[in-house]
């Protein structure tokens, strides 16, 4: 066998092993397991995001522990997994706080004609400048001109809650997981009345 196919071979056992480490964290301690997504920054509980860095954080050295948190939790340590994930989120502004905190906007056409129906088109993005970029590479030129961008802030218009209910949560979460300004959404709605 060539070195190359030892490598990918340990490779595909190591995410193995991390597979197994998740469901058996997940079935023997529930309650690591819900924190997990939480202290480990990487958005909705079960997603593949939160497996797989579960997973490298399962396996790897922590310098808290002295071990890697698998041998930990086999060593009968689990107060101490507990404690240094709480540690990891205790501080650290919520989802919803760090989404408000950011500098986010929405750049947004919501265009309607009697009898024919409605279509609103919505950029999401770090920045003012981001979200109009990204809504004019996409939307159609004819809903240029009715571009609006609004900041997402804790003080939001009614219009804006309702232009946000449209954007995906796995949308939102992915957005709040990346550094500002790396992710971006984009979305069309429309209905016809006619």
């Amino acid at each position: 066998m060539k070195a190359e196919g030892k490598v990918q071979e340990i490779c595909r056992s190591l995410g193995s092993v991390r597979a197994q480490a998740v469901q058996a964290l997940r079935e023997d301690f529930p309650d690591i397991y819900a924190l997990s997504a939480e202290a480990l920054d990487t958005g909705p509980t079960g997603g593949f995001p939160h497996h797989h860095r579960l997973g490298e954080y399962l396996s790897e050295w922590n310098n808290a522990l002295g071990r890697t948190p698998l041998e930990a939790l086999a060593s009968g340590k689990r107060e101490q997994v507990l404690q240094e994930l709480v540690g990891r989120i205790e501080g650290r502004p919520s989802a919803k706080e760090r989404f408000l905190l950011t500098d986010f906007h929405v750049a947004y056409c919501d265009y309607y004609a009697t009898g024919e129906g409605r279509t609103l088109t919505v950029a999401a993005c770090g920045s003012a400048e981001g979200a109009r970029s990204v809504f004019l590479q996409n939307a159609p030129e004819f809903f240029h001109q009715g571009v609006e961008v609004q900041a997402i802030t804790g003080e939001c218009t009614d219009t804006m809650v309702r232009i946000m209910a449209w954007i995906p949560q796995p949308a939102v979460d992915s957005i709040l997981t990346c550094p500002l300004g790396a992710a971006w959404y984009y979305g069309v709605f429309h209905y016809n009345l006619s």
